[in-house]
């Protein structure tokens, strides 16, 4: 179906994203004091991204190496 994401472009833009915010919010303790709420709070985010990086990544590694057609997409 034309205009559809297969689940490969969903794991990849999850990914690319969630590295891309966890990489701009990396740089926000360094304006902030250690232990102040926005430095615990960016902390958590950083974390949860790095998390959601490592997950995509192990899930779409797993997936590559038990279907290699299935994954790009070809038939």
């Amino acid at each position: 179906m034309e205009g559809s994401l297969s689940w490969h472009e969903v794991w990849r833009y999850l990914h690319i994203t969630a590295g891309f915010v966890g990489l701009v919010v990396f740089w926000v303790p360094v304006f902030a004091s250690k232990g102040e709420t926005v430095h615990v709070w960016v902390g958590r985010v950083f974390a949860l991204c790095a998390y959601v990086v490592w997950v995509t990544a192990v899930i779409s590694s797993a997936w590559a190496l038990a279907d290699p057609m299935g994954f790009i997409g070809r038939p």
